[in-house]
């Protein structure tokens, strides 16, 4: 009885996609992700599903030497609102659909569950576009990706990383009518969760949802949104952060694949022709006017070919692969696994519902998660006293603060093991300066939940006093 990978399987399909006997079928745990499962009595033993699996083959694809890279803003002001960044995606789409060729994407579904289709008219790209937080479903879609190809006809594929080894697995030759982009990937999230945290929302509100918009632009990109509408007429939009979703999966790494923290994808890893995502950390440039900006980065000669037939009628940027990294070190590093809490919280999930899950992964029964709302202008002040205030930390903590609370001022950041001059977070490109560079009157922030009492430490014995010259974050507020 064959034997498929299930701890570092990714979903990709690809074994589904290639059983003859339709013998593997995906079936989701208590989690709510996809795993391959083998009907014995179907199975013949072919291999076939072990021979495309992409992780148990070598992909070999002919790089770049260096990756080319570019900043790329549409000049299409409604397709550049309707997109998550930039809008390179749907510029590229449009190339490949005025030959009459077809693009494949991830797309919600009536049940707000994601899949992949594919699609060939620029009428219908409104549906694959945009992030969607919750890991899409491949079905048989490789199949018809293949029967196009053999057609003749381009397809523009658009995946996880993963996704897109799935799919050279699957096809096991290079086609040159095939464009494979992926997406910076931070780790893909349960659909089970997702499923969980609307249903709350519906029940808040009394009605069904009407639409769904991750990662919105209504408060600018540097506070990309959550915007649900109803059928009622209501409309939920959470700043940032904010929301108790995005919060789960951002900062405090619930619901995310097991995979994910062990991703083969990463770097020079990736199959993929183009790579696509948010260039966050051009906040410092004109260039950036908090409408997206998209990272746009060729990494096979045919990707740069594609590339280059968009760039003369969008404004762009040339930069380099260490410009990408520095705002989204997840291009090049698997999400790093934080919390133990993991089982506990989807047997939470699954028993008592969203509302608990949540309150167990943020730990709102001890007060560790206080309501953002609760942010007390005048107590701030008065504590800082019109000092310089810098923030220690420069991890998730300090990106949730100044993403929600934008009247938090900031000089920099502190860092004891300071690795660059400068940090992007959240916006504020600042300073990083190690603990011996405080200035003399300078005001601290601690920006970390599990190490205040280290740090706190820490700056007594440099003879500072708690509330006169530093509090935890916790203290502004009520």
């Amino acid at each position: 009885m064959i034997q498929l990978r299930t701890l570092d399987c990714t979903a990709c399909g690809a074994c589904q996609n290639i059983c003859q006997n339709q013998a593997v079928s995906m079936v989701r745990n208590k989690k709510g992700f996809l795993y391959p499962q083998i009907d014995a009595d179907r199975c013949t033993e072919c291999g076939q599903c072990l021979r495309v699996c992409p992780l148990e083959k070598e992909l070999m694809i002919e790089q770049l030497t260096e990756a080319k890279v570019f900043a790329l803003k549409s000049r299409n002001s409604d397709l550049r609102w309707r997109s998550t960044s930039g809008g390179a995606f749907s510029e590229l789409a449009k190339i490949v659909l005025k030959r009459g060729g077809s693009i494949v994407g991830a797309a919600y579904q009536q049940d707000w569950s994601v899949k992949h289709e594919m699609i060939n008219t620029e009428e219908e790209m409104d549906r694959l576009r945009r992030s969607k937080y919750q890991q899409s479903e491949m079905g048989f879609l490789y199949q018809k990706i293949k029967e196009e190809l053999l057609k003749g006809r381009e397809v523009l594929f658009c995946g996880t990383p993963c996704q897109a080894g799935g799919l050279r697995g699957y096809l096991d030759k290079e086609y040159s009518n095939l464009y494979i982009c992926d997406f910076i990937c931070r780790a893909v999230s349960s659909p089970l969760l997702f499923q969980k945290y609307i249903q709350e929302l519906q029940e808040k509100y009394g009605s069904e949802i009407e639409s769904v918009w991750m990662k919105n632009k209504c408060k600018g990109w540097h506070n990309l949104s959550t915007v649900i509408n109803f059928k009622n007429g209501e409309q939920y939009v959470s700043k940032g952060r904010a929301d108790t979703y995005v919060r789960l999966l951002l900062l405090y790494n619930m619901g995310v694949r097991t995979s994910c923290y062990t991703c083969r994808f990463k770097g020079r890893n990736a199959v993929s022709d183009i790579t696509l995502g948010d260039f966050w950390g051009l906040e410092h440039l004109d260039f950036d006017d908090n409408l997206g900006t998209s990272v746009v980065m060729c990494r096979t000669e045919k990707g740069l070919q594609l590339v280059k037939q968009i760039l003369p009628n969008n404004d762009i940027l040339e930069m380099e692969k260490k410009d990408v990294v520095k705002g989204n070190p997840c291009l090049v590093h698997p999400l790093e696994k934080s919390d133990s809490r993991e089982e506990e919280f989807f047997e939470t999930l699954n028993q008592f519902g969203y509302k608990e899950a949540y309150e167990l992964a943020s730990n709102t029964s001890n007060g560790e998660n206080i309501p953002l709302e609760s942010f007390d202008d005048e107590k701030y002040k008065s504590i800082t006293h019109e000092k310089p205030v810098y923030m220690w930390g420069t991890g998730a903590c300090a990106g949730q603060l100044l993403t929600d609370i934008p009247r938090i001022q900031i000089e920099g950041f502190i860092d004891n093991n300071r690795k660059n001059k400068r940090a992007c977070i959240a916006g504020n490109l600042l300073p990083v300066i190690s603990p011996s560079e405080i200035p003399e009157n300078a005001f601290v922030i601690v920006a970390s939940t599990d190490y205040y009492g280290e740090i706190k430490e820490q700056l007594l014995s440099m003879g500072r006093t708690e509330v006169t010259d530093f509090v935890s974050w916790q203290y502004v507020y009520m």
